[in-house]
């Protein structure tokens, strides 16, 4: 599933443990990172270079990794649902839809 917020494109993946996000310019705090590199699909190691906050329209991701080797943007449906903000993710046919469950507000 894709979701779009002006500028970039996120996909939503089950299988991933953090969201993260290719260029520096999506997150509006970063700080450096010295953490290890992390593995993606078949144990490829990449390397991170922050962790910051990513602002959407109706709010905002934190502990986003930077890691500039991404071709697109990733959303972690796991740290969605268990970071402790109350948030759900609502999959239909075509779309999802990821709401603040206090306020009811569509995030994404």
């Amino acid at each position: 599933m894709v979701v779009t917020s002006t500028p970039s494109t996120s996909i939503l993946d089950s299988g991933a443990s953090n969201h993260m996000a290719a260029s520096k310019d999506e997150f509006s705090s970063i700080e450096e990172s010295t953490r290890s590199p992390i593995c993606l699909g078949v144990a490829t190691p990449v390397k991170v270079c922050g962790e910051g906050i990513v602002d959407l329209e109706g709010g905002c991701f934190t502990n986003v990794l930077h890691v500039p080797s991404l071709s697109t943007n990733i959303l972690s449906i796991y740290q969605i649902t268990h970071s402790g903000f109350g948030r759900n993710v609502e999959f239909t046919l075509d779309s999802a839809v990821i709401t603040d469950i206090s306020t009811g507000s569509q995030l994404a």
